[in-house]
């Protein structure tokens, strides 16, 4: 069986974030239809980074990405803590690519 490529990885989740703002917009039309999904899109795409990871994890670009998606989504302490095993999985790098 053949394994996705990180392209793959990526494309998936460019559809996804597609799909999230279109939920997103029809959320605005109707304010009073929430329910219990309405935060799966962002847990989803964090796993098929992680999948991602698991795959390709000396991809410097593929950790900024993925940390970058957890800083728009608000959430800083993820963002940390994805940057931080970044600079475990590649040591060698220069920290400052880490820092923007």
């Amino acid at each position: 069986s053949r394994s996705p490529s990180k392209a793959a990885f990526l494309r998936f989740v460019a559809y996804e974030l597609k799909l999230d703002a279109l939920l997103a917009a029809r959320r605005k039309r109707r304010p009073n239809n929430r329910g219990p999904g309405d935060h799966f899109a962002a847990r989803h795409v964090a796993a098929l980074y992680e999948r991602a990871l698991s795959r390709f994890g000396d991809d410097l670009d593929l950790w900024l990405e993925y940390a970058t998606f957890q800083r728009r989504q608000d959430h800083p302490k993820a963002a940390g803590r994805v940057l931080a095993r970044a600079c475990r999985a590649r040591p060698a790098e220069p920290r400052d690519h880490f820092a923007s």
